[in-house]
Parts: C-alpha cells; sequence; structure tokens
C-alpha cells in the first residue's frame, strides 16, 4: 500500500491503523471526484464488512465514518473522519427525486 508523507502523517494524527486502509480498500464504494477516488463506507458496503469481519474488530463504530482519497494509480493521498456526507454524483439505475424549485412551481400554479 502506497501512502503519501501527508497521508502518513494524517494516519498518525487521527489514530487511524493501516489494517483500517485495508479494509476501506476490500469493502468501501467508491465516489471519482477531480481525477481522484474517494472511498468510504455506505450503507450496503458497510454490511458487507460487517458479514465478513464481523465481531473481530474492537471498535466498527470508529471505522464507519472513515474515508480515504487516493489517486488514480492507487496511491492514498489524506485519510480522516467523515463528519459530512458524500455528495454522489448521478449512477445510471439509480432512482433520483425530481426536485423542482419553489419559484417554477409558484408560477405553474399562477397559471
Amino acid at each position: 500500500m502506497w501512502l503519501t508523507e501527508h497521508a502518513s502523517q494524517r494516519l498518525q494524527q487521527r489514530a487511524i491503523p493501516t489494517a483500517a486502509l485495508e479494509l476501506l480498500r476490500r469493502y468501501a464504494c467508491i465516489q471519482y471526484s477531480n481525477g481522484s477516488r474517494i472511498r468510504y463506507f455506505d450503507r450496503r458496503s458497510w454490511r458487507q464488512l460487517m458479514q465478513a469481519v464481523g465481531t473481530s474488530l474492537k471498535e466498527p463504530e470508529r471505522l464507519s465514518g472513515l474515508y480515504a482519497i487516493e489517486t488514480e494509480t492507487g496511491v492514498i493521498v489524506t485519510a480522516g473522519h467523515r463528519y459530512r456526507r458524500i455528495k454522489r454524483d448521478y449512477q445510471p439505475g439509480r432512482r433520483q427525486a425530481r426536485r423542482r424549485s419553489h419559484r417554477s412551481h409558484s408560477l405553474q400554479s399562477r397559471r
């Protein structure tokens, strides 16, 4: 596993073990952003991890908010704990709600 100097500092500062990064690589979902990959656990990948590893993890809730950003070649740039959700782009096959602005809706009702 390749880490930049910045990533190794962040792992140490945020008390993230390198074994957790391996779990991210195996089970986490990927979101592409600005030429890099964001790996994080969503509900589906978290369930897969819990089924595979189960009770052998000491503090699984600490891993649930973990994320890592890596380059296209697989070098990890940084890692941390999420405190905000990751906004996903449109993905084919996923159902998304149709949104209308409040203003356009009020104009249509006047007509």
